[in-house]
């Protein structure tokens, strides 16, 4: 019964210490946990100051927004890359491009790019034109109206999260700038001094490169892109017959009527130059009677000689 009892205790020993274990274990790891948190919180502090960091994309929205809706403000406007895409149809090539330009100028755009090729009958143009958005619908319009519209296709690209995710790596950078300004102000050495530049002139770059990025999103925001090319109008003609007995006849009449006033203009003309024709073909004619008989009296001669 003794040894019963023993063996019972010892169970009871050996699970208390297994349990004690595992509670000092877990309160361990616990303080650990907390002792790193804090750690990590003073060194966010110590290096970022008091300033406003960004950490992800859907981290930095969701805050925004948060804070947006308990100060009562409305959503940020999306950013929208618009394009279109327009091939026309039309009567005169160079008189379309003029009309475009024309709609272009008055909404305040321009045009990056133009191509004009292809024989005179069979032109076509290339043009991209940039708009300012607010009057990319109404110069749309306005350039389907110069023909007949072949193709149309309307573009926009939302990159509202691209834009503010590249605005949340800036500011990011600006701050690891200014704190290794002041870092560099404290800096005694020369090697310290050394790798504080070429980290500050690494964020630097990265602060241009994204500055870059964020003016031509920008310009593609603020400005939308219509392709037009602009094709002449398909001229269709009637088959012709295999043979059409009226037009032939009608030629025929025609150039017969043709030579009959081309002969009464001879005669006209040979009437009224008659008169000073008269004289030379009477010399001609009287040189001409002389000559035979100077011919034929020659002629005798020779033949009395030889009989003679």
């Amino acid at each position: 019964m003794k040894k019963k009892e023993s063996y019972l205790l010892l169970i009871v020993l050996v699970l208390f210490f297994f349990t004690s274990c595992s509670y000092f274990m877990a309160k361990s790891h616990s303080s650990a946990y907390k002792a790193q948190s804090e750690l990590s919180q003073k060194f966010q502090k110590d290096y970022y100051g008091d300033k406003e960091v960004y950490t992800s994309t859907e981290e930095n929205i969701s805050v925004k927004q948060s804070a947006g809706e308990e100060k009562g403000l409305v959503s940020p406007v999306r950013k929208l890359i618009r394009t279109a895409d327009l091939t026309i149809e039309v009567e005169s090539i160079p008189l379309s491009v003029s009309k475009i330009t024309k709609i272009v100028d008055e909404v305040g755009g321009y045009i990056s790019h133009s191509t004009l090729s292809g024989e005179e009958q069979s032109q076509v143009a290339d043009l991209t034109v940039r708009i300012p958005r607010e009057h990319f619908q109404e110069c749309l319009d306005r350039v389907s109206l110069i023909g007949k519209v072949k193709n149309k296709e309307v573009n926009a690209e939302d990159i509202t999260e691209e834009y503010i995710d590249l605005e949340a790596r800036l500011h990011n950078k600006k701050v690891e700038e200014a704190r290794l300004l002041k870092i560099l102000d404290k800096a005694f050495k020369v090697r310290d001094i050394l790798e504080i530049e070429n980290e500050l002139s690494r964020v630097r770059g990265e602060i241009e490169q994204f500055e870059a990025r964020k003016r031509l999103l920008s310009n593609q925001v603020e400005y939308s892109s219509i392709n037009i090319t602009l094709v002449p109008t398909i001229k269709i003609s009637a088959p012709e017959r295999f043979w059409d007995l009226g037009p032939t006849v009608a030629a025929a009449i025609k150039m017969l009527l043709t030579i009959i006033k081309v002969l009464i203009k001879i005669v006209i003309w040979l009437f009224f130059l008659l008169p000073f024709w008269c004289i030379p073909l009477l010399l001609i004619w009287y040189l001409w009677r002389k000559f035979k008989r100077w011919l034929i009296g020659i002629s005798k001669r020779y033949f009395s000689e030889e009989d003679s």
